[in-house]
């Protein structure tokens, strides 16, 4: 795999948008698109065919686990990984996790976006190739 197209699923604008920021430094991320609820999300997700995508953890619990089984129909081999407000939360999805009910496919805390989400997406696509930023 060359490159990979993300769609990052979150209400916080701010947060969406500097992540969007941080994966486009790298030239392994080929496009990256926002939504700010599931409604929008499912729009893009057509459209697009993301290999990853970011979903909120509060966007989850209010209606995004139909939304998740329904990604995982059309799209087998789109990764979910669901966005945390702190670390400490991540073990609350623990037992969520890879759950055929659910299909998730990892959590990250947002405050530790950058230091996880690399390594996150290089584990689930090994063939994944990412170059680093220029600076």
């Amino acid at each position: 795999m060359s490159s990979l197209s993300v769609l990052i699923i979150d209400d916080a604008s701010m947060f969406g948008k500097s992540a969007r920021n941080f994966l486009l430094r790298y030239q392994g991320i080929k496009a990256v698109e926002l939504a700010a609820d599931i409604e929008e999300a499912q729009g893009k997700v057509c459209s697009m065919r993301p290999e990853v995508i970011f979903l909120n953890r509060e966007l989850l619990e209010k209606d995004g686990y139909s939304f998740c089984r329904m990604l995982k129909k059309k799209f087998p081999g789109a990764k979910i990984i669901v966005l945390n407000i702190f670390q400490e939360e991540g073990d609350f999805l623990l037992p969520w996790l890879n759950r055929e009910e659910v299909c998730l496919d990892g959590a990250i805390a947002k405050e530790n976006f950058g230091a996880s989400c690399l390594p996150l997406l290089i584990s689930l696509f090994p063939d994944f190739v990412l170059d680093r930023p220029e600076e």
